[in-house]
């Protein structure tokens, strides 16, 4: 009774403390709290739920096992028996129609593929077909007036095609007004057209020949757009060495910038006391199986073309010869026959031979009148080498010379 008396007591302390803190009306409604209906005391309690059944082993072990048994299971799942064709006693497989009674049809055979016509034979291009003429496709590449300034020259820089029996050329020297006096100037132009191909120029140079060889006809300088080269004699003026557009090796330029000798022309004294003929050995680098000429980067003077010439050494070289004339003695005078292409006597007339076969003339050049001269060159030359040996013709000056002259056979 006491600790019951004691309770309730406390309880009813409790309570009239909570109503004090409390407001005693409803701010929201204004009624008394004490109006508000009280919670039940004994609030009903949710449903007691049954007790899940636990799984149950099938077997008492105590090791681990995966093999269970439910109380609520049912009997294990048995997958119905296959579709049978009727009448058949087969499986039915996918493929067949929802009629059984039928079987689908049989698959169309796949169609062969067409077999198309046999191709007609590739065409052969312009330069390997039956009618191609060699000579006429390079004249007409050489004749396009739109050909670009590289084209052009490469193709004066490379060997002359094996199938042209000769270019006839023109070269016109201009000697008109005080400059061109001392440093004349000279165009190289086809004959049959007059068509524009190299023009060279004189410079000065202190103790020796210098000619300047370019695609342009007014700006013939080094400095030009179209410099090719140049025609450069020794101290002697006897070796005259045609280079490209390079730069000289004494002045310390990387080697890919140093130039490349294309030739050499090489004059020889006649042996009778000066009287007689000259002698020309021309130098040009051998022609490999591609076509292209050999290299020749010489970067001393003892590796010129001459130097190993004049010491029997003619490897990578191709060594041309003048032919030499014949004594007229009605014309009292030494003769070549150049087919009616030179006309007039001059001690600057010559025709290059290959000395392994006189028979055929690989150049000729002589002249017909003061200032026109006729050049003809073929395989393996280029027009820039044919032009610079004429170019030295112009230039040697041997006083041993004055004693001959070379005219054209009557």
């Amino acid at each position: 009774f006491f600790f019951s008396s004691r309770r309730r007591h406390t309880r009813s302390a409790s309570v009239s403390w909570a109503r004090r803190c409390v407001q005693e009306t409803d701010p929201d409604t204004g009624k008394d709290y004490k109006d508000l209906p009280s919670l039940p005391k004994n609030p009903p309690s949710a449903p007691k739920s049954e007790p899940i059944p636990l799984r149950k082993p099938t077997e008492t072990n105590r090791e681990f096992s995966s093999k269970f048994k439910y109380e609520d299971d049912k009997e294990p799942y048995q997958a119905p028996p296959p579709a049978t064709i009727p009448d058949s006693g087969k499986p039915a497989l996918d493929g067949y129609s929802e009629n059984l009674s039928q079987p689908d049809p049989e698959p169309e055979p796949e169609p062969k593929p067409k077999q198309e016509a046999p191709l007609p034979p590739p065409a052969l291009p312009p330069s390997t077909g039956p009618s191609f003429d060699p000579a006429k496709e390079y004249f007409v590449n050489l004749l396009n007036p739109s050909l670009s300034v590289a084209k052009r020259m490469k193709m004066m820089m490379e060997p002359l095609p094996k199938a042209l029996t000769k270019v006839e050329c023109t070269i016109l020297r201009d000697k008109s007004g005080l400059s061109k006096k001392m440093y004349p100037k000279f165009d190289m132009v086809l004959s049959n057209n007059h068509k524009f191909l190299l023009s060279g120029q004189k410079q000065s140079m202190m103790g020796s020949a210098h000619y300047t060889i370019t695609l342009e006809n007014e700006d013939t300088s080094k400095k030009g757009a179209g410099y090719l080269g140049k025609v450069r004699s020794d101290s002697s003026k006897t070796e005259y060495n045609l280079f490209d557009h390079g730069e000289n090796p004494t002045g310390g330029f990387a080697y890919e910038k140093i130039r490349q000798q294309l030739g050499c022309v090489y004059y020889e004294q006649s042996a009778a006391n000066g009287k007689g003929p000259r002698k020309m050995n021309v130098l040009i680098p051998s022609i490999k199986e591609d076509g292209m000429q050999a290299f020749w980067k010489p970067l001393k003077d003892s590796d010129h073309m001459a130097a190993k010439f004049k010491i029997g050494n003619c490897d990578n070289m191709i060594c041309l010869t003048n032919k030499p004339p014949v004594w007229n003695k009605a014309l009292e005078a030494y003769v070549l026959n150049f087919s009616g292409r030179v006309t007039m006597p001059s001690v600057k007339n010559f025709q290059l031979i290959d000395p392994e076969d006189e028979s055929k003339i690989v150049m000729q050049f002589g002249r017909v009148d003061d200032n026109t001269f006729n050049l003809d060159a073929s395989y393996p030359l280029s027009f820039f080498q044919a032009f610079g040996i004429a170019l030295s013709s112009f230039h040697y000056a041997d006083q041993s010379l004055s004693g001959y002259i070379t005219q054209l056979y009557q």
